[in-house]
C-alpha cells in the first residue's frame, strides 16, 4: 500500500525508457517482453510506501472462477522487482 503519485511509462514512449527495460532484461535474464511498463512514483512530504504482495494470493479469492482464470492461476504475478532511484 502506497500514497504516491504515479504514472505507467511504456517502450515506446521514449529510447532512454526502452534502453532501461533491455538493461533490466539483461540483469534479470528475463526477456524485455515479459517485462511490465515501467511505474514511476513520486513521494511527496508524508507520503508512505508498506509492505505489500505483489502476486495475487488466490486462496482469498475461493469461489471466484472469473478472478482465478483471468489471473491465468498465478502466471501473471509478478517474477521480480527491479527499482530505479531518481534524485
Amino acid at each position: 500500500f502506497r500514497t504516491s503519485k504515479q504514472a505507467w511509462l511504456g517502450n515506446s514512449l521514449s529510447p532512454l525508457i526502452a534502453t532501461l527495460d533491455l538493461r533490466v532484461s539483461d540483469l534479470t535474464r528475463v526477456p524485455a517482453s515479459h517485462n511490465e511498463q515501467v511505474q514511476l512514483l513520486r513521494y511527496g512530504e508524508g507520503q508512505y510506501y508498506h509492505a505489500h504482495m505483489d502476486w495475487t494470493e488466490l486462496e482469498l479469492y475461493d469461489n471466484q472462477r472469473d478472478l482465478w482464470i483471468s489471473s491465468h492461476f498465478g502466471f501473471q504475478d509478478r517474477l521480480a522487482t527491479v527499482f530505479w532511484y531518481l534524485n
